[in-house]
């Protein structure tokens, strides 16, 4: 991908950048990997191509995963004690049903 004009407003002080980038997702910041895009200064569009797009995909999913495995961990754990002591060991599926709750309020 190569940039003489910004594709949005048309203006040609878009620039390449190799760095991170930070953005908001669900209202919580995420910072990429180190990729490379287009920024233009003059509308504040950013360009992402498809070799950034794949990396920042990677880690929002690898960011995903680790939140669900944390998640899991704690519902466990905070049920563990209630289960537990009336004798209704809490097995994966039950406690991954309790996190999908959890993250869809």
């Amino acid at each position: 991908m190569n940039f003489n004009q910004c594709p949005l407003c048309g203006s040609s002080a878009i620039q390449r950048k190799h760095g991170r980038y930070r953005f908001a997702v669900k209202d919580k910041h995420v910072t990429s990997p180190v990729i490379q895009y287009w920024a233009c200064p003059a509308c504040g569009e950013t360009f992402f191509d498809r070799e950034a797009n794949k990396k920042i995909d990677e880690a929002l999913l690898a960011r995903s995963k680790k939140r669900a495995h944390s998640a899991i961990h704690a519902v466990a754990s905070r049920d563990r004690g209630s289960a537990v002591s009336s004798g209704l060991g809490m097995g994966r599926e039950e406690a991954g049903k309790h996190v999908l709750a959890s993250l869809r309020k």
